[in-house]
């Protein structure tokens, strides 16, 4: 979300990325190089946590199957067309492509029915800025 909004809107406890699962390997190797990741990949979750010098890592593991990308392990659930069509986004001198607003408020909004967790107090106020982007957008 702060990349779409262009700033840093609170304290983040982690980084979450999300990884095509036939790249999972390479990705984990790079982690590696870089000297966040120590062991193997977590290869039947749906999120690693993998602890770094900055804190752990949720990395999601997806992959496409009849059209549809899903989370491995929630089939259910596919991320909306366009999740991955965002371009590159820098914020404080970090590049990535961000997923779009779009899925953000989705995975948001989704959390409970999905795995019943209730939201968090962030959870609520980032809905509400990712209501406000959208908006914006259109």
């Amino acid at each position: 979300m702060d990349f779409h909004r262009g700033q840093v809107t609170r304290q983040h406890s982690d980084i979450d990325v999300i990884v095509a699962a036939e790249d999972q390997s390479p990705f984990w190797v790079a982690l590696q190089d870089a000297g966040l990741a120590k062991g193997q990949p977590c290869r039947s979750g749906v999120v690693d946590s993998s602890m770094s010098s900055g804190g752990p890592i949720e990395v999601t593991y997806v992959e496409t199957t009849d059209g549809h990308t899903v989370t491995i392990g929630v089939p259910d659930w596919p991320w909306p067309s366009g999740s991955f069509d965002c371009g590159t986004v820098v914020l404080e001198g970090v590049a990535m492509r961000p997923v779009s607003v779009e899925a953000l408020l989705d995975m948001k909004t989704g959390y409970e029915d999905h795995f019943g967790e209730p939201m968090r107090p962030q959870d609520l106020a980032d809905v509400e800025i990712l209501r406000g982007l959208l908006k914006r957008s259109a």
